[in-house]
């Protein structure tokens, strides 16, 4: 069943994919010191339709990763959750860890 946010049809389960990257997306807006207004205006839609986004109700578009991605200076991969295995590598690598 959806629901109708905003304009909008909003799945009523998202999937663990598009929670995910509202996780990353909210750590990179942490990291930039970035709010829901900066995000809204860069991406040219609703803060609404951002806090959505960034909660993880609504998924985001492969444009708007775009955007986002030039915004916070980093890749779309960036944005992307991480495989288990590579997200323990890269923590290791970080803190200097052997496998």
């Amino acid at each position: 069943m959806a629901a109708n946010v905003g304009g909008m049809r909003k799945a009523s389960a998202v999937s663990p994919t598009a929670q995910a990257v509202a996780e990353e997306v909210r750590a990179w807006m942490g990291r930039k010191q970035l709010r829901g207004a900066d995000l809204s205006r860069e991406l040219g839609i609703s803060q609404p339709q951002v806090s959505y986004r960034v909660r993880g109700e609504l998924a985001w578009s492969l444009d708007e990763l775009d955007t986002l991605a030039q915004v916070f200076g980093c890749d779309v991969a960036d944005l992307l959750p991480a495989r288990a295995s590579t997200r323990a590598k890269l923590h290791r690598d970080a803190w200097g860890l052997a496998a």
